[in-house]
């Protein structure tokens, strides 16, 4: 009888925490658009492919959305090992070389326009480092980047 009480008090308990649990994390909505301007509403960020355009904005944005993967994927292969530490270390080092690259054209970008270009950059480089705190300037370079995301999609057509 002490033993049911004691569950049930368990049970109420885990359920309260459950509850509070689903109030309190929100999940993001993204807007997205289609080629022909359409508006679609998602839990998951809006696909590459859903940003089209040849111009070196458009351009930058898919290469370093490329980068975030690149930069996650440094630090997932790094071991507690020497000869793995001085593998991501000089991975670290190729990737900071494509980044200068980004740098360079990121000059010719407005910077008033696209500052979320500019954010992700800086994100960037600290996402692909061989330390564990890459992992969060990874994700805050793909936040900017699915701002800069809303500036580069096509506007929502509306249909009478």
């Amino acid at each position: 009888s002490h033993w049911a009480v004691r569950s049930c008090h368990f049970i109420v308990l885990l359920m309260l925490l459950m509850a509070s649990h689903s109030l309190t994390s929100q999940a993001e909505i993204y807007k997205c658009r289609d080629a022909n301007g359409r508006a679609s509403f998602s839990q998951r960020p809006c696909p590459a492919a859903a940003i089209i355009g040849d111009s070196e904005v458009h351009q930058l944005w898919r290469e370093m959305r490329t980068l975030v993967h690149e930069g996650q994927n440094i630090y997932k292969k790094l071991g507690p090992d020497v000869s793995s530490i001085i593998a991501c270390n000089n991975t670290a080092k190729i990737y900071g070389l494509t980044l200068d690259k980004i740098d360079r054209r990121l000059q010719s970008v407005p910077a008033d326009k696209h500052p979320e270009l500019f954010r992700a950059q800086q994100n960037l480089r600290q996402c692909g480092q061989c330390r564990a705190s890459a992992v969060q300037y990874c994700q805050q370079a793909l936040q900017s980047l699915d701002k800069e995301m809303m500036v580069l999609l096509p506007p929502v057509v509306s249909k009478p």
